[in-house]
């Protein structure tokens, strides 16, 4: 699949010299996003830039963008371990379909290094309370661990945030 496919379904905003769409007006973008194989791309962003429009396509690669600014603008598809699709568009009132096409990058990220900025011991009382007055991460002390009256181990987490409890 080329990229004239995806031009036949949306006109890039360097070719286009008619009249621009009223402001105010939107449009609606549905389409998939694939590999240059025709395989479907599940979870990658769906984006217009400079605007609130973002999607993620579903297990199908497809997706749906409404309420998108009438007018010039930017589509962007990004996915993890895929190069960014960046492509200008003219959007019109009423729906457009697109297909767009993303290639795979098999590049190498640069390593990550993290390294302590605190001074507070790993494994002893004084390091929770360093860790603590830091202000790094979430605390209990014992008072609150008898006031939860937990049942189970994961009563603990009750209430920390980020953390979610799905029955099984």
């Amino acid at each position: 699949m080329s990229l004239l496919m995806l031009t036949a379904f949306l006109w890039p905003a360097s070719a286009v010299q008619t009249q621009e769409p009223a402001r105010g007006s939107a449009g609606t973008l549905f389409g998939v996003v694939q590999d240059r194989r025709g395989l479907a791309v599940e979870d990658a962003d769906v984006l217009v830039a400079g605007s609130s429009a973002r999607v993620r396509t579903d297990s199908t690669g497809r997706f749906t963008l409404v309420g998108v600014p009438a007018g010039a603008t930017v589509i962007r598809v990004r996915r993890i371990g895929y190069r960014l699709f960046e492509q200008s568009y003219v959007v019109r009132s009423g729906a457009q379909s697109l297909v767009i096409e993303i290639e795979r990058h098999s590049g190498m990220l640069d390593t990550v290094r993290v390294r302590d900025q605190h001074a507070c011991d790993a494994f002893s009382l004084q390091g929770f309370e360093c860790r603590r007055r830091a202000g790094v991460g979430y605390f209990r002390d014992a008072g609150e661990i008898r006031a939860l009256r937990a049942q189970e181990m994961a009563d603990l987490f009750d209430g920390v945030p980020s953390i979610r409890r799905v029955p099984v």
